[in-house]
């Protein structure tokens, strides 16, 4: 499936950069899902988007000051 311009998501993986799950930002609680989604299997929340990097947003095994 190829998205559309300008469409962005989140995805989840796990601690061995395997792919968990995506979410589309178009639902408002997206971020929440993935952040939810990376704590059960221990991993990270990348956003990302169209001509976009990847980025790193939160990380269930870090710890927060």
């Amino acid at each position: 499936m190829q998205r559309q311009s300008g469409v962005k998501w989140y995805s989840v993986y796990n601690q061995k950069g395997e792919h968990q799950a995506s979410y589309d930002q178009f639902f408002s609680e997206a971020k929440n899902w993935a952040m939810d989604c990376a704590r059960h299997v221990a991993g990270y929340v990348c956003e990302c988007g169209v001509q976009q990097e990847e980025k790193v947003i939160f990380d269930a095994l870090k710890k927060s000051k």
